[in-house]
């Protein structure tokens, strides 16, 4: 009998190398690599159309690979079809077979054990339902009489007693409010990690990847631009793309102050800059008005806006309260783009 298990599948359950399907000349995915360990979570992040959802699909079996391979468990998965690849598929709009209760799905994982595995690693079935805010009842009701939220949390559930080693979700805590999304979250989290599972989830806010993933992969018209942890990708963004996609309160654009640096984007961390209130001042560099107050996680926030540009800016709130004042940085702060491609240019080659 020949194995078809190639390299190390306890290591790396999912392996993606050099995968390619053209969907058009611009939209697809293109030539991404990537590795997943078993129990890890990896969040796709990007803008619409950026590839997430496709390469999804490809992990799933759903969409052909044009180039490239993808490793299941060790195996190919071309030689697997779709529903034998272990892997369960929560999808951007929930699917139900119509009048097909939850209970099958519950019934049919207590005969195989899953419940009782469940229990063993800490996990009683009946809180689970609790910690998804799902009665008893939505077992024997009809999924297409299910509220939009509960229908969300009821797929989450459907693939959980599923018991697959994979786990792929399309934004599966779209719907939901900020309590609950924090909640089901924080419990997909054990989940995965209690149960030794590996999942790709597409991150619909990056506030969802922060909060759940282990490592973050950043995606752009299909390419793979950047992958590393949620504190790597925060501290040492490598592409334009992480600025505009991660960082909140958003980074500052100065490039405009800085007409000596042709074809580069500098931005500056909303952090790094101040709002000095006299004219005389050595630090001045562009006059501004208030525009409004913001609170954000990280802390209070103002906006300012440039009389002459009319570009907004966030500085941390001041105590005091003035109409005007002028923006001011330090210019050793600065982060530096190339204009034409987003990568990130080092201070060094300057």
């Amino acid at each position: 009998m020949v194995d078809d298990r190639i390299g190390n599948a306890t290591d790396h359950p999912i392996v993606l190398e050099n995968v390619v399907r053209r969907l058009s000349p611009v939209a697809g995915v293109f030539d991404v690599s990537l590795q997943l360990k078993k129990g890890e979570i990896l969040s796709l992040v990007g803008q619409t159309g950026a590839g997430k959802t496709t390469l999804l699909n490809l992990v799933a079996g759903l969409e052909s690979l044009d180039h490239g391979r993808i490793l299941l468990n060790g195996i190919d998965a071309e030689r697997i079809k779709p529903h034998q690849r272990g892997a369960s598929m929560i999808f951007q709009r929930d699917v139900f077979y119509p009048g097909q209760k939850l209970e099958k799905d519950w019934s049919e994982a207590e005969k195989k054990g899953v419940l009782q595995r469940w229990s063993d690693t800490g996990f009683d079935p009946r809180e689970l339902l609790n910690e998804l805010q799902l009665p008893d009842s939505v077992l024997i009701q009809k999924p297409e009489t299910l509220s939009g939220g509960q229908a969300r949390r009821a797929s989450l559930l459907r693939a959980m007693l599923q018991d697959r080693p994979i786990m792929l979700a399309d934004e599966p805590l779209t719907g939901l409010d900020l309590w609950t999304r924090d909640s089901v979250s924080r419990l997909l989290w054990r989940f995965i990690k209690s149960m030794g599972k590996s999942m790709i989830v597409v991150a619909h806010e990056p506030s969802e990847a922060f909060g759940l993933a282990d490592r973050i992969a950043v995606m752009k018209g299909g390419h793979l631009l950047q992958t590393g942890t949620p504190e790597d990708l925060r501290k040492n963004p490598q592409h334009l793309e992480m600025i505009r996609l991660l960082q909140f309160p958003p980074m500052n654009d100065i490039s405009h102050f800085l007409p000596d640096l042709k074809s580069t984007i500098a931005m500056m961390p909303a952090k790094c800059t101040w709002i000095e209130f006299q004219p005389s001042s050595s630090n001045r560099n562009r006059e501004v008005r208030f525009l409004r107050n913001r609170w954000t996680p990280s802390g209070e926030y103002t906006e300012w806006n440039c009389k002459h540009s009319n570009q907004v800016f966030w500085v941390e709130r001041s105590p005091e309260f003035h109409e005007n004042g002028w923006l001011c940085w330090d210019h050793s702060d600065q982060i530096l783009f190339d204009q034409a491609s987003g990568k990130r240019i080092h201070q060094a080659r300057l």
